[in-house]
C-alpha cells in the first residue's frame, strides 16, 4: 500500500531506510520507499511494515502527545506500534 496525507496529496515515506528514520511527506516516486505492507495484529489494530526495510512505523518513545515523531524501528509488539486504518 501506498499511504497519502489527505491535506497535501503527498505521499509519506521514510527519511532513509535504517531504525529511527523518520517518517516524512514527498511527492510520489514510483520507487518501493513509498511502499507498506499492513498486517492485522490484534483485532482491528495494524502493524505497518516499510517494505523495503522491514522495519515497523511507530509513535516515538510510545509518546501520545501532540508532535510526538513517527518514525521506524524493529517490531516490539507495543501499542505505539499498532494503527487504526480508517477510509
Amino acid at each position: 500500500y501506498t499511504l497519502k496525507a489527505k491535506h497535501s496529496n503527498r505521499f509519506i515515506q521514510p527519511e532513509n531506510n535504517n531504525g529511527g528514520a523518520r517518517l516524512r511527506q514527498y511527492d510520489a516516486n514510483s520507487q518501493t520507499n513509498q511502499i507498506f505492507k499492513l498486517d492485522v495484529v490484534d483485532g482491528n489494530a495494524y502493524k505497518i511494515t516499510s517494505v523495503p526495510s522491514n522495519l515497523i512505523v511507530e509513535a516515538e518513545g510510545a509518546g501520545t502527545t501532540f508532535g510526538t515523531a513517527v518514525k521506524l524501528n524493529n517490531w516490539s509488539i507495543g501499542n505505539h506500534q499498532k494503527w487504526d486504518i480508517t477510509p
